[in-house]
């Protein structure tokens, strides 16, 4: 990068002469100040927008897997739980607050690597003041984009994994760019250390195998391929392995029956199911053609999303600035890009998929340091003018991710989670049994059961997690006076499970009878004991047949008759759901229209028992949450019409078939309003 050296005019002259060691000390300090600086930026903003309890999707079974040192879903993030678990020994805040902090630490972290490395490749005069500015907006742009800031709030393996992504990268160029000699501080220590690191790093998230294309191609191309055959390189595959066996965690803490041990890996075959995601295998390159492209598409949409057109402008100069200047440096980034998307287009899941592609946005924003150190050089070599000018603006561009995603991610208020699982357990009468396949209760329940202790009279199962071996363990310890009374039809279905899992054949048709029938006697058991069961939505068909389905707050209750059973009332908490201070992602829109669904079938309930005035109460409370849920409207209709105010059920009915032109029971409940209404 050219910068002017001339005073004001282009004179030279009583200029104050600074040593080279002098101007390298001052280099040194203005360089240390600049890390703090962007670390303490990131990790604020982050402390301003954590999330204060459990959040969504797997932060409760994270928080518990940490909490209890046990084993969480595949692969088993053993080094995210080691280190979690310090967190958990905080003392302040809840727990779920302490693992929250430890993802804001690590986000906050990862800005220092990567202002590393985009100085390591800028190539400008270190010692310039203004060579400083591309690494600085790199870090501040990555820590402010939407994708990463999101997960820097909450308890998830995410920001570990690019804090060690980030780091591995970064060593990886100083092997390239820095120092000459083999000794103590030289490049090859470097690679040793980013060796370990890598193995660490796959002791967290199993994604970064993603990386070793591109560590392939940088160590041939900066080493040659004799270097993959000598002492060195051996030592550096030696040191990944030990970074990797931190892996030895999974089977020596299943041994120890932990509150939460998934998969139960304390066996060669489980460990290696546990460890490669078995159960996940089904998600990963099976989509159609058509669902492939449409990630592709919202992948795009998601990477312009993430830094704003400014950050997205400047990336691209970047990447055309190596494309001149840096073809190494060019493969080696595409490299990772190209295998992330490549994987990440083709894993077909729905909660976090936006995180599988962070190292992508990790190299865009590496990219985006070269782009405004670009912008910088064409600016300095056009005028002192036009350089003062560009740096005011790429020092306020920051602003603009800062500005555009604060709302999103702003998880300060968040308390949906922490509220949905306790106002499910406030309707559940003491000693019931709770049966959901929504795991966005079941993983905050287990946190709050489990770690908080909350209501642990009440037996919650899983009917998903059923289909796992390893979970019946974990059933046995919780409720072992259930698992005795239904013995015979666990070890029924145990039988056939065994057979699954294991790829023998089996019939799907047997199995899944036997599922039903397990489940269904663990109802008969529970209400033959004189215990409550409850069912939420959604459960497949066969289950809790023969019982009345009665809804009492965000499940049904069963019940032998068919008589009336009076509740009282839906006395919901919704903190953040519905009165717009909490942005509401995808997963979370559905928490809020699942508490309408709940409260519009209560009011289902009261109308089928002619009780039409409590049921438009519920349906109003219904519509209160969630205004663009259709059948609450039509419903609403029908109740008015059933009491004959038929300009009110008109008005229903209207809203109902704005939201759903396709609700034909809507249409025709318009059409009787009004003619009845004439």
């Amino acid at each position: 990068m050219k910068w002017p050296e001339a005073g004001p005019g282009g004179s030279t002259s009583r200029v104050t002469v600074v040593s080279h060691a002098e101007k390298e000390n001052l280099a040194e300090v203005t360089k240390a100040f600049a890390r703090v600086l962007v670390f303490v930026l990131a990790f604020g903003v982050y402390l301003l927008t954590l999330a204060p309890t459990v959040t969504l999707v797997d932060s409760g079974e994270l928080i518990l897997a940490c909490h209890s040192l046990g084993i969480a879903h595949p692969p088993g993030f053993p080094l995210y739980l080691l280190i979690g678990h310090l967190f958990t020994r905080l003392p302040f805040g809840n727990v779920a607050y302490r693992l929250n902090l430890m993802s804001a630490l690590f986000a906050a972290l990862t800005t220092l690597p990567l202002f590393c490395a985009v100085r390591l490749a800028g190539k400008a005069d270190r010692t310039h003041p203004l060579s400083l500015l591309p690494p600085f907006l790199s870090s501040l742009f990555f820590a402010f984009s939407l994708t990463f800031w999101s997960w820097a709030t909450v308890a998830e393996v995410y920001t570990l994994n690019t804090f060690l992504l980030s780091l591995v990268i970064c060593l990886l160029l100083m092997w390239r760019v820095d120092g000459k000699e083999q000794t103590v501080g030289s490049p090859v220590h470097c690679l040793w250390l980013a060796a370990f690191i890598y193995g660490l790093a796959l002791g967290n998230h199993l994604t970064v195998l993603l990386l070793a294309p591109a560590v392939f191609y940088w160590l041939v191309v900066t080493a040659g391929w004799r270097f993959l055959t000598t002492k060195k390189a051996f030592l550096a595959g030696a040191l990944l392995l030990l970074g990797a066996s931190v892996y030895l965690y999974l089977p020596l803490r299943a041994a120890q029956n932990p509150t939460l041990n998934w998969g139960d890996p304390r066996t060669l075959e489980k460990l290696i199911w546990h460890v490669t995601g078995k159960q996940y295998r089904v998600n990963l390159f099976s989509s159609s053609l058509d669902h492939i492209l449409g990630q592709a598409a919202y992948f795009g949409q998601l990477w312009l999303r993430q830094f704003t057109l400014v950050g997205a402008l400047l990336s691209l100069i970047g990447l055309g600035r190596l494309w001149q200047r840096g073809r190494h440096f060019l493969i080696f980034t595409l490299l990772i890009v190209s295998f992330d998307v490549l994987y990440a287009v083709n894993y077909d899941i729905a909660e976090d998929i936006e995180a599988y592609y962070l190292p992508t946005f990790l190299v865009t924003a590496f990219w985006l340091g070269l782009g405004a150190a670009q912008v910088l050089a064409w600016a300095a070599d056009k005028s002192p003018g036009s350089l003062a000018v560009a740096t005011v603006l790429l020092v306020l561009s920051p602003l603009a991710p800062l500005w555009a995603n604060y709302h999103v991610n702003d998880k300060s208020d968040y308390y949906i989670a922490y509220d949905y699982a306790t106002n499910t357990l406030k309707h559940i009468e003491p000693g019931g049994l709770l049966l959901t396949r929504d795991w966005q209760l079941y993983s905050p329940l287990l946190y709050l059961q489990h770690v908080e202790g909350m209501r642990p009279d009440v037996a919650v199962i899983d009917t998903e997690l059923l289909r796992r071996s390893w979970y019946y363990l974990y059933l046995q310890e919780q409720y072992p006076s259930l698992m005795a009374a239904s013995r015979a039809g666990v070890e029924d279905f145990l039988a056939q499970l065994y057979l699954f899992e294991h790829d023998q054949p089996y019939e799907p048709a047997v199995i899944q009878g036997r599922y039903i029938g397990m489940i269904n006697a663990f109802i008969a058991r529970s209400q033959a004991a004189g215990r409550p069961v409850y069912l939420t939505m959604n459960m497949e068909p066969g289950i809790g047949q023969g019982y009345t389905w009665a809804p009492e707050g965000l499940a049904f209750r069963l019940y032998s008759d068919t008589a009336y059973h009076p509740h009282g009332g839906a006395d919901f908490e919704l903190r953040g759901l519905a009165n717009g201070t909490v942005h509401l992602d995808p997963v979370a829109q559905q928490v809020r229209r699942d508490y309408a669904v709940m409260t519009t079938n209560r009011g289902i309930y009261l109308t089928s028992h002619g009780r039409h005035v409590e049921a438009i109460d519920a349906y109003r409370r219904a519509l209160a949450i969630d205004s663009a849920y259709p059948l609450a409207y039509r419903k609403l209709g029908d109740s008015f019409f059933a009491l004959g105010q038929y300009a009110e059920a008109v008005d229903a009915y209207q809203r109902a078939v704005a939201l759903d032109p396709e609700d034909m029971a809507a249409r025709q409940g318009l059409e009787a309003a009004r003619s009845r209404a004439q």
